[in-house]
């Protein structure tokens, strides 16, 4: 229902009425913007092709070819035809849908209701809800994945134990089945709905919905026909993001559908192009079609994003969505089933891992009671050289990361906010392009590329470091537009006024007003490389290894409990990051920056 409380206010320079403040000098401002940053243009131009576009092209060069990178190959359709020639791809395609699919609804469905329940209704224990929710978004898919195949295994599971005390004697879970792995999954990924619908409801104008009550419309057609359309762009943009995460993820495909024998792209291409014989045309001819569902979810994405502009009902008043009054029994069998739910997905798998950390083996209460507990995995983490080492390379690769994301996605977001340089729409498309592109793609186009051109980077940290902001710079470009969107230009406008140069004046006053927003991109993008796997499984080596691929190769290995110390630990320093971003982003706001300058 496109529809606003106040008209909108364009803050555009074409647009500020005369004699506004700021007014007179920012044409002028704009105008030598728009000369002075085509070096700018070109240069970001030139870094995100690099970043970008060549692996792309390499992807689909490798797949016209039929040899390894550096290699003498001829063109050739070979390995297009036996990626695509035979019936072999069809249950690939199928069992990537039905994941993406499946846990794509099992998420949203979870973090909606769970943000509607917070938002807009005064159920009981909000701020507790509130704090498990956002657990899953520091702690790591490989280990809540071994927590669950733990609980649902058919044979140890804890699950089907605690169903044998009650008179079911036949197993009733399997880890290692497609319905699990879309639950494991599903589960592990609810928080971003939540963050992303809380959102939502809490924008919304409850003067719409108090309008279609009082001309006698029920709640459930309130809901309908007023509140749906105006989320819409919302509830879009949410399940297509969300879609394409699924569809590249690799933690519950690599840990469960590996040894269940159910590929989806992003274990098929891991195994093509790892296991011997390696194949990397073929995976790359595979890669194709994963590109480009992926491509197709993120480009109706960024449209439904652009639209939801249209849907604005936030306007000049101050507002605060109205709850509904839940009363009585209502109240309390609501709290119980949020907090069910709560228990179940995040409480669970967590006291699992904690548990399975303290035992020196896995085992159930099935096998003779419970084992004396022991903290010998945790000497494992401390006193193991390998352990360490991988700390401190995802350490190290993570701040590197961090901050080069950051400041090109600063400079980016300066350059399509503040100026009128032509290019800047293309820039903004091409950082955005990135999520569109698989992890395990990515790794896999970035080792051809540093294979192929000889400069030292492949086998080190710095090609680690070249793919999480190829991979995530996207990420931090919508975290830094936020905060450059929320600042008047009076202060650049002021400072230019006053002689200052370009340079200085993204340094001096454009990157203090959006450190709030910078500091949140830097620590995602560092968080992202202690969790995500789908990266490092492609690139890492003896010489740099990440704590993923070491999680994950210790999974392997069947050492359960040295996985889940090494998931408590690092469950632990993120959670810590997560606190300071969250204290940092409360404390020293974009009003409060503003006012001290």
């Amino acid at each position: 229902m496109p529809t606003s409380t106040a008209p909108a206010t364009d803050r555009s320079p074409e647009h500020r009425p005369a004699g506004a403040p700021g007014s007179a000098p920012r044409a002028p401002f704009l105008a030598r913007l728009r000369g002075r940053n085509l070096p700018v243009t070109a240069v970001l131009l030139a870094i995100l092709a690099v970043l970008v576009l060549v692996p792309l092209v390499l992807i689909v060069w490798q797949s016209l070819t039929n040899a390894p990178p550096g290699e003498g190959a001829s063109f050739t359709f070979e390995k297009i035809t036996q990626a695509y020639g035979t019936s072999s791809i069809l249950p690939l395609i199928r069992n990537s849908a039905e994941f993406a699919v499946g846990s794509t609804v099992v998420a949203f469905v979870i973090g909606t209701g769970l943000a509607y329940l917070t938002e807009r209704t005064n159920v009981p224990f909000r701020r507790l809800a509130y704090g498990l929710i956002l657990f899953p978004l520091v702690v790591p898919g490989t280990v809540t994945t071994t927590a669950w195949m733990l609980l649902l295994d058919k044979n140890v599971g804890l699950l089907n134990y605690l169903l044998t005390l009650v008179g079911v004697h036949q197993p009733i879970f399997s880890a290692y089945s497609m319905w699990s792995m879309i639950w494991m999954q599903g589960a592990d990924r609810f928080a971003l709905p939540f963050l992303l619908m809380a959102a939502a409801f809490r924008t919304l104008d409850p003067g719409l919905e108090e309008a279609s009550a009082m001309s006698g419309a029920s709640f459930p057609r309130t809901f309908r026909t007023v509140t749906l359309p105006v989320l819409r762009p919302a509830i879009v943009a949410c399940l297509l993001i969300l879609f394409v995460e699924n569809l590249e993820t690799f933690e519950v495909p690599g840990i469960i559908g590996i040894p269940a024998h159910i590929p989806v792209f992003a274990t098929y291409v891991y195994l093509l192009s790892n296991n011997v014989p390696f194949d990397v045309n073929l995976a790359s001819a595979v890669s194709l079609s994963y590109i480009a569902i992926a491509l197709i979810a993120v480009w109706v994405y960024y449209r439904s994003i652009r639209q939801a502009e249209r849907f604005a009902v936030v306007g000049g008043k101050n507002f605060r969505p109205d709850r509904l009054e839940l009363h009585g029994a209502r109240k309390w069998v609501t709290a119980g089933v949020m907090h069910l739910v709560l228990l179940v997905t995040v409480v669970l798998p967590l006291a699992m891992l904690v548990y399975l950390s303290l035992l020196s083996y896995y085992h159930t209460p099935a096998h003779g009671g419970v084992p004396p507990l022991s903290l010998a995995s945790y000497r494992w983490v401390l006193d193991t050289p390998e352990v360490s080492s991988a700390f401190v390379t995802n350490a190290e690769v993570g701040i590197v990361s961090g901050l080069a994301a950051m400041l090109l996605a600063a400079v980016i977001a300066w350059v399509v906010v503040r100026t009128k340089a032509p290019g800047r729409r293309l820039i903004d498309g091409l950082a955005f392009a990135p999520i569109a592109i698989p992890g395990t793609v990515l790794g896999l186009a970035l080792a051809a590329v540093y294979l192929a051109v000889p400069i030292g980077v492949y086998g080190t940290i710095w090609i680690l470091v070249i793919a999480y902001v190829s991979k995530y710079v996207s990420y931090a470009v919508r975290a830094t537009h936020s905060s450059l969107t929320q600042v008047d230009g009076s202060l650049e406008e002021a400072a230019t006024a006053a002689g200052a140069g370009g340079f200085r004046v993204f340094r001096t006053v454009t990157l203090p007003l959006i450190a709030p927003g910078a500091l949140v991109a830097f620590l995602y993008v560092v968080t992202l490389t202690f969790k995500a796997l789908s990266l490092p499984i492609m690139l890492t080596s003896a010489n740099a290894t990440m704590l993923p691929v070491l999680t994950y190769n210790t999974i392997q290995a069947g050492n359960y409990s040295d996985v889940a110390a090494l998931g408590v630990v690092t469950t632990v320093g993120l959670a810590v990051l997560t606190g300071i971003s969250a204290l940092v982003s409360r404390r020293f706001g974009v009003a409060r920056i503003s006012g001290a300058l």
